[in-house]
């Protein structure tokens, strides 16, 4: 009994940390920096017993747990812990009175990417995306309230509800019978066109939603600007980890014999999103909303990749997407480290001339715009180099996904431009000494990737037991 109990700590102690933080939010009066503190304990406890009992779990049929999974999830438990910590330093330093409920939502958010990485039942899959469907809502109330952030939550609300009545319509033409993955997909061989494709459409566009894939990204594209940094951060950084190691599940186990119908499907989405990257980025000075459009290209090119149904692209797809998340995340840890009069800046015309007096910070945003836009030696470039090698038979997609890289060019010079030459017009806040420490880590792990790249290949053998 006490094994199965044990097995479940992954779960149990971010539920436990949701009640710490109730309790002490209760008899505490400094709430911000220890309910930041209990959220992130949890949180490592959670990925340290990931690891621990990487294929153990009570309830196998259901939450199937395997070293896929595991390493999914540690991996969001990764970025969790540094957007947490970054949170709290946001958080603190705008004196803002909402940390513990943010905590709260964090901890409760995470436990729902938990389950949706493990779970092989469309039916735990549904209560799953609702309950992140709630989280991600709540968290819009963490910012400062306009007009623009009402229509833009109020308009997620509405269309995320849509989403979410699809995903349980498929479930329900699905039946009781066929809930699991693997039966799912031997049933969407057995019946009708006409049933198959709205059991797949349910699905499948719902998870693009969430994952902001073209044309369903603008409710994160309208929102990148008015939200603060730390929900935004949650956005694009921990949130698509977890959705993607799902969508990766679904195209392995459930998608195979549906290929030949997908392959279109995913071309479309993915031209699109490269598209509409292209354009959002060049047309747009605001800093996250470039970096959103960014995320969106990276999208893009995954789901071009695997609209070949080529064996052997789950494991190179991952490794990709977890490279780009890092040196997003190395973005995003100079984004907290550019402060002007206490405000974070959003217009990337307010970063000029930050070479001047905040050169190492410069350099690490340079550096990351550098491996962003694939250039050599940089281990980025050499999962790019890798991902489009495997369907070089497929030229159209390599050309695809080079106009996207080039259309973005201007954009990531653009950038170097603004922050590395031109005259500086702001004086920028003192860094915290805790970020410093991060983006110094950050940067030595990146360099670290593109001397000895075998290292991020040794998840290889890992990825194979996806099912």
């Amino acid at each position: 009994m006490l094994e199965k109990i044990l097995y479940t700590l992954p779960e149990t102690s971010l539920i436990v940390g949701v009640i710490f933080l109730l309790k002490t939010m209760i008899f505490e009066k400094k709430l911000n920096r220890t309910c930041f503190e209990i959220a992130k304990i949890f949180v490592f406890i959670s990925a340290a017993s990931s690891v621990l009992f990487y294929n153990k779990g009570i309830l196998p049929q259901y939450l199937s747990v395997t070293p896929f999974s595991t390493l999914s999830y540690v991996v969001t438990c990764v970025f969790a812990l540094v957007w947490l910590a970054l949170s709290s330093k946001w958080f603190l330093s705008t004196k803002s009175s909402f940390g513990s409920y943010f905590c709260v939502l964090a901890l409760s958010s995470l436990f729902c990417l938990s389950i949706i990485v493990k779970t092989v039942h469309f039916g735990i899959l549904l209560g799953a995306f609702t309950g992140l469907a709630l989280c991600e809502y709540l968290f819009f109330r963490f910012s400062k309230q306009s007009e623009e952030l009402y229509h833009t939550a109020r308009r997620y609300a509405v269309i995320s509800l849509v989403f979410l009545l699809m995903f349980a319509f498929s479930v329900f033409l699905l039946g009781k019978n066929h809930q699991l993955f693997f039966d799912a997909a031997s049933y969407l061989t057995e019946v009708s066109p006409l049933l198959k494709m709205f059991i797949v459409m349910g699905i499948l566009c719902t998870l693009f939603f969430f994952l902001s894939v073209a044309p369903f990204h603008f409710w994160l594209s309208d929102a990148s600007s008015p939200l603060i940094l730390p929900v935004v951060t949650y956005f694009n950084l921990v949130c698509p980890m977890a959705l993607w190691s799902l969508m990766l599940k679904l195209h392995h186990i459930v998608f195979p014999p549906l290929a030949d119908h997908l392959k279109s499907v995913y071309f479309a989405f993915g031209v699109l999103s490269v598209v509409f990257a292209a354009i959002g980025a060049n047309a747009s000075r605001f800093l996250r909303k470039i970096f959103t459009s960014i995320s969106l290209y990276q999208t893009g090119v995954v789901l071009l990749v695997l609209s070949t149904f080529k064996d052997g692209l789950i494991n190179i797809s991952f490794i990709y997407i977890e490279l780009y998340l890092f040196v997003l995340l190395g973005v995003y840890i100079c984004f907290y480290a550019f402060k002007i009069n206490g405000e974070y800046p959003l217009n990337l015309n307010l970063l000029k001339g930050a070479a001047s007096t905040r050169p190492y910070i410069t350099a690490a945003f340079v550096l990351m715009n550098v491996a962003l836009m694939g250039l050599p030696p940089l281990s980025y470039f050499m999962m790019q180099f890798v991902l489009l090698g495997e369907v070089a038979k497929f030229p159209l997609i390599v050309y695809i996904s080079l106009f996207g890289l080039l259309a973005l060019l201007p954009v990531y010079l653009k950038m170097i431009e603004t922050v590395s030459f031109l005259k500086k017009e702001q004086n920028f806040d003192r860094v915290d000494f805790g970020v410093y420490i991060y983006l110094l880590l950050h940067v030595l792990l990146l360099l670290v990737f593109a001397v000895r790249p075998q290292i991020l290949l040794m998840q290889t053998d890992i990825l194979l037991n996806i099912g």
